[in-house]
């Protein structure tokens, strides 16, 4: 059995003890396994799991998402507590992030690097096309760019040397755990679509995914992308939904009203059980 606790995420809780924050951290137990999938933006995800009785210490693995600071924020609060041994990650998850609008460039990657990973004696561990992070739970990355409607917006790009380049995303992974007959899906944000991440998290396992929790970034999507996107997944029979973070008000309203969908959407506080 597999449960899995929000720790963070943009939206204002129902349980007022805890705070939101523009992040995402999911907390899950695999059969008594516990994984920590992103650390929002502060420690306050550290505070969120005090406040509900939840030790993040016994996470002794972490998977990240992506290089973005609403994801990897929280990730040295965690690892100053003493029980994280590894850090799973994308290729060129340390890569300098940035957003850009005009001539300013904005840092959005991670407030750590290497060098705290060796000083804190974390492994890291970089997922390609698939890992295994414990029984039943597998990291995907390297999406394939199946539906060319899921754009990545012009700002994202990456420093190399001094040149800068369109950010790809090529870091991004997703958790998928063993839900049924097939699996269940938690993304970051989804940088590179989720029906990519849809379509190659099923190719790769050769397994259904039955739900979808976390980032799409559908928040710039139009309604059409927005229509296109819960129709394909109803079609590949999705049927659990819950769509957070940085999904936006119209996606998660879309999603709230879909007949075809059992939906909700994770605020801190939030539990769900597979």
């Amino acid at each position: 059995m597999t449960t899995v606790t929000c720790l963070i995420d943009d939206a204002v809780p129902s349980h007022r003890a805890l705070v939101h924050e523009h992040g995402l951290s999911l907390l899950f137990d695999i059969d008594g396994r516990i994984v920590l999938f992103d650390c929002g933006s502060t420690d306050a995800l550290v505070r969120n799991a005090a406040a509900l009785g939840l030790d993040v210490r016994a996470a002794d693995t972490v998977v990240i998402s992506h290089g973005h600071y609403d994801h990897t924020g929280g990730f040295r609060a965690v690892a100053n507590m003493g029980g994280v041994t590894r850090l799973l990650t994308g290729p060129g998850f340390f890569t300098p992030k940035f957003s850009r609008k005009d001539m300013r460039l904005t840092r959005m990657g991670p407030n750590f690097g290497p060098d705290f990973l060796a000083d804190a004696g974390i492994g890291h561990d970089v997922c390609g096309d698939m890992v295994e992070v414990c029984p039943g739970c597998w990291a995907v990355g390297n999406p394939e760019r199946v539906h060319q409607v899921e754009t990545i917006p012009d700002r994202y790009v990456v420093r190399h040397g001094e040149e800068l380049e369109p950010d790809r995303f090529a870091d991004e992974i997703s958790l998928a755990v063993r839900f049924g007959d097939g699996v269940a899906l938690f993304v970051g944000c989804s940088h590179p679509g989720v029906l990519n991440i849809v379509e190659t998290v099923e190719k790769r396992l050769t397994l259904p995914v039955r739900g979808v929790w976390g980032g799409t970034h559908l928040i710039e999507a139009t309604p059409d992308r927005i229509d296109f996107t819960l129709e394909t997944l109803r079609e590949k029979g999705v049927r659990l939904l819950g769509l957070s973070h940085c999904s936006g008000d119209i996606a998660r309203e879309r999603m709230l009203a879909h007949p075809a969908f059992e939906a909700c959407a994770l605020c801190a506080g939030d539990e769900i059980s597979l």
